[in-house]
C-alpha cells in the first residue's frame, strides 16, 4: 500500500521554490558578468574508444577530436540508404513532398513555421534530420516511405542515444515523425 507525502510546508509552495532557485541562479549569472567572467561548461571525461562504422550514411566515433565531441557525428547531405536503393526524391518529387507537408500537415504542426519563399533545397541543407522526417511522412509509395521512415529511426538513434546530440533540428524532426508517420500494419 502507498502512502501519501506528508503535506508541504505552509509557507513555501513548489512554485515559491522554483523562483528562488531562479532568483539565485540570475544573481549569480549577473555577478559573474560584472566580474567579466563567463561561465565555464564542465569538462567532459576523455575516453579513448575506437571508431565505429554503422554502414549508414555516417560514421561514428566514440574517440574525442580535436574539434571537441560536437564534431563527432558527420551527417552527408543525402542518406546514403536512399540513395543506394533509388528512393531518393528528385528535385521536383521533394518541391513536391514539401509542398503536401506546408499544405496538409504543417497547419497542425505549431511547433513548426517555414519562411514562404523556403524550398525543399535550402530546408535540405539547413535542417538534415527535419528534412528527413518530412520526407518519410509525406511520400507517398509505401517502399520508398519505410526506407525513409528508417532512415529516421538509424540517424535518430545514432544522434540522440550514441552521441548524446540535442538540437532543434533533432526535436522538430522527431515531433514530425512521431505526429504523421504512420507505421504500416501487418494484413491478417
Amino acid at each position: 500500500m502507498r502512502r501519501r507525502k506528508a503535506p508541504p510546508k505552509a509557507g513555501s509552495s513548489r512554485t515559491a521554490q522554483l523562483e528562488e532557485k531562479l532568483n539565485d541562479l540570475v544573481v549569480l549569472l549577473k555577478s559573474q558578468q560584472e566580474r567579466g567572467q563567463h561561465p565555464q561548461p564542465t569538462p567532459q571525461p576523455r575516453v579513448s574508444q575506437p571508431s565505429i562504422s554503422l554502414g549508414t550514411s555516417t560514421s561514428v566515433s566514440n574517440a574525442p577530436s580535436e574539434a571537441g565531441l560536437h564534431s563527432v557525428l558527420t551527417p552527408i547531405s543525402t542518406p546514403q540508404s536512399l540513395a543506394s536503393n533509388g528512393s531518393e526524391p528528385s528535385a521536383a518529387e521533394a518541391e513536391e513532398c514539401f509542398r503536401l507537408f506546408r499544405e496538409e500537415m504543417l497547419p497542425y504542426s505549431p511547433f513548426l513555421h517555414f519562411p514562404p519563399a523556403l524550398t525543399a533545397a535550402q530546408l535540405r541543407e539547413e535542417r538534415p534530420f527535419l528534412w528527413l522526417a518530412i520526407l518519410s511522412v509525406s511520400l507517398r509509395t509505401f517502399p520508398r516511405q519505410t526506407v525513409a521512415a528508417e532512415e529516421v529511426r538509424v540517424v535518430l538513434a545514432q544522434k540522440l542515444l550514441m552521441q548524446h546530440e540535442r538540437s532543434l533540428d533533432l526535436l522538430q524532426g522527431l515531433l514530425v515523425y512521431m505526429t504523421w508517420y504512420d507505421a504500416p500494419r501487418p494484413t491478417p
